[in-house]
């Protein structure tokens, strides 16, 4: 930092794989905790642990089988990590949300709930063990990745306080749940229209799209009102599942089409965390890709697309 000499250098992810990375990395505790993004082009996702000091790799947890194992097909992968791991310090454990399975869209060539995909993580921070999942959309057909980062909370429900964490899901569903055992606190709630169902050849309508819900837009929350805030996309899609001919084999495409009339607007939601009630909700004029800051002030700041 005085200098801005290069200390060290490490390869998260070979870039010829289609890897990438769209997050800052986290550091805490003389480690630094980074994740992997490209589930599309059929990358497996991880989360892995360096050395502060000398870059060196010292945890990896994979967020899916390797491909051709298992459920994962032969160029298949998933649960990318796209935004910084949340770290909460009292139990030494690392939250994450994971992005979706892939072939993306079709769900065919990979059986069952298809772990640990479009899941919040719980992970300790020196070791990587898994401490506990929540899985937030078994077997997606719709990109519904858990994008934007967890967010840490206390709160008192029912004269007993607890630990929290939320996350907004793409699939248009705030999740609220207990820090220690990934229990619900209360049923997820829903923060945009919500209307779909497995995409067809014809295509179909869902709500909300592939684009959110909620994509990479942290939450706010306020100790003092003990709510979160939520930004929320209102943008709904068709989706399609095609036949390709791939080498005289018959093959899965999947498509997403946003229709020209189509309404693309958002929403600003207030949910209580002891109790996981709306507490207010405005219609915003665009899709709500920023996120949220709550003051101590009593207000809350968010921005739109205008």
């Amino acid at each position: 930092a005085r200098t801005g000499e290069k200390i060290w250098s490490s390869e998260v992810a070979d870039p010829a794989t289609g890897a990438f990375q769209s997050m800052a990395p986290t550091a805490y505790d003389g480690k630094v905790y980074v994740g992997v993004s490209g589930s599309e082009d059929g990358v497996r996702g991880k989360i892995a642990a360096y050395d502060q000091k000398t870059g060196k790799e010292l945890w990896t947890f994979y967020t899916v089988p390797k491909a051709g194992t298992k459920w994962v097909p032969k160029g298949g992968g998933g649960g990318m990590i796209y935004m910084p791991p949340t770290i909460d310090t009292a139990t030494n454990t690392v939250y994450v949300g994971t992005g979706n399975p892939a072939p993306v869209l079709v769900g065919a060539k990979r059986p069952g709930k298809n772990l640990y995909t479009d899941s919040i993580l719980a992970l300790d921070a020196d070791t990587g063990k898994l401490k506990w999942y929540h899985q937030e959309q078994a077997h997606d057909l719709w990109d519904y990745d858990a994008e934007s980062p967890v967010t840490l909370f206390n709160v008192e429900i029912e004269g007993r306080r607890r630990r929290g964490v939320a996350e907004a899901g793409k699939n248009g569903l705030l999740f609220l749940l207990d820090a220690k055992t990934g229990k619900n606190l209360f049923p997820s709630v829903p923060f945009v229209k919500r209307d779909h169902s497995p995409p067809t050849k014809k295509g179909t309508l869902e709500c909300p799209g592939a684009v959110g819900g909620s994509q990479y837009s942290p939450l706010a929350y306020s100790p003092e009102t003990q709510a979160v805030y939520v930004s929320g996309v209102e943008l709904c899609m068709v989706l399609k599942v095609e036949y390709e001919n791939n080498n005289g084999e018959k093959d899965f495409a999947g498509d997403r089409v946003v229709l020209k009339d189509e309404p693309k607007t958002g929403t600003f939601t207030a949910v209580a965390t002891n109790t996981g009630e709306v507490l207010w909700k405005h219609a915003m004029p665009t899709p709500m890709d920023g996120g949220a800051t709550a003051s101590a002030g009593g207000l809350v700041f968010t921005g739109d697309q205008q």
